[in-house]
C-alpha cells in the first residue's frame, strides 16, 4: 500500500461486518492506526486479531455508541490507545423492519432512529473537540436509501437522509468548525 494515513487515527464504527469492516481494513493496510467499533456480538476482535497479525494497529471497542457514556468511552478509548484522532467513520447502523409506516413496530421505529441517527450524532459530538486539533475529517456512510427512498423502508431511509441534508447537516457544520485554525 501507499502509506496515504501513516500516522493517522481513525475511530470506525460498525466495523465488525460489511461495509465498516472493508473501511477499517483499508484505513489499516494504508498505514491508519484504527479503533474498531461494533456491537458486543459483533465480531471485532476477530478482525483486529488478523490485523495486527499483520503488524497492523488496531483495537476492538464493543459497545453501543447510540448510549452517551459509551460513545464518550469509544472516543476516549482511541485517545488513550493512540494520544489522537484524526478521522471519524459513522458507518453503524441498521436495518430492522421492512414494513408499511403504519405497520411499523414503535419499538424498531426508536432502535432505528438510536442507531442510525443517535449514535452518529453522539460520536461526532465527542469527537468534534480532538478533531478541530488536528484539522480532521467526519465522514458519514450512508446509501442510496437515503437519498431515492425504498418501499416500506421510510423510517430506514428517512434516518439516512437525516445526515445528507444539506443546511442542516451537523456533518457540514462539523467540517465548517474544523477550518478555522485553533492556535
Amino acid at each position: 500500500m501507499t502509506g496515504k494515513l501513516d500516522s493517522r487515527v481513525a475511530i470506525v464504527t460498525g466495523g465488525g461486518t460489511g461495509i465498516g469492516e472493508a473501511i477499517w481494513l483499508e484505513f489499516a493496510l494504508e498505514g491508519a492506526m484504527v479503533l474498531v467499533n461494533g456491537l458486543p456480538e459483533d465480531p471485532i476482535d476477530d478482525v483486529v486479531a488478523a490485523v495486527r497479525k499483520d503488524g497492523g494497529k488496531a483495537v476492538a471497542f464493543a459497545a453501543d455508541i447510540s448510549d452517551d457514556r459509551q460513545a464518550r468511552a469509544c472516543v476516549d478509548e482511541a485517545l488513550r490507545n493512540f494520544g489522537r484522532l484524526d478521522v471519524l467513520v459513522n458507518n453503524a447502523g441498521v436495518l430492522l423492519a421492512n414494513a408499511e409506516t403504519d405497520d411499523m413496530p414503535i419499538d424498531k421505529f426508536e432502535e432505528q432512529v438510536r442507531n442510525n441517527i443517535r449514535s452518529a450524532f453522539l460520536m461526532t459530538k465527542y469527537s468534534l473537540p480532538h478533531l478541530r486539533r488536528t484539522k480532521g475529517s467526519v465522514i458519514s456512510a450512508g446509501s442510496e436509501g437515503g437519498v431515492n427512498g425504498q418501499p416500506r423502508n421510510a423510517v430506514y431511509s428517512s434516518c439516512l437522509h437525516g445526515w445528507r441534508g444539506r443546511r442542516t447537516s451537523p456533518i457540514r457544520r462539523a467540517r465548517k468548525l474544523r477550518v478555522p485554525r485553533t492556535d
